[in-house]
């Protein structure tokens, strides 16, 4: 509870400084996909960076130092957002961060969360 009410305070200091940040909505879009995956088993941690530039969201798996994937938000440009696998090749860039989710969440759709 404690890091979650940290998080939010630091998203309201962005906009003061101009970093670049992701908003609620993006945010929610973003912990949707990766809860799902938690409750699979394959993820366990999330790192958040925001900078002036670029703002990152960063997946760990089980016994990882790499991210399993960054999600990335420039600050400008046509294709804002972008998704980087483990080795650092971009998989996606897109307008819209739903597109960027739904690329990730191909793999959670048979995903039964109700147990």
């Amino acid at each position: 509870m404690y890091k979650r009410k940290k998080t939010l305070n630091y998203l309201h200091n962005c906009k003061a400084t101009k970093q670049v940040c992701f908003d609620k909505k993006e945010l929610n879009e973003i912990m949707s996909i990766y809860s799902k995956y938690v409750i699979a088993g394959e993820w366990c941690d999330y790192a958040i960076h925001f900078g002036k530039v670029e703002a990152v969201f960063a997946v760990f798996g089980k016994r990882s130092f790499l991210p399993a994937y960054k999600i990335i938000k420039r600050g400008n440009g046509v294709r804002k957002y972008q998704l980087i696998d483990p080795g650092g090749r971009i998989v996606l860039m897109g307008e819209e961060l739903k597109q960027i989710v739904n690329c990730i969440g191909i793999k959670c759709r048979n995903i039964d969360i109700t147990r």
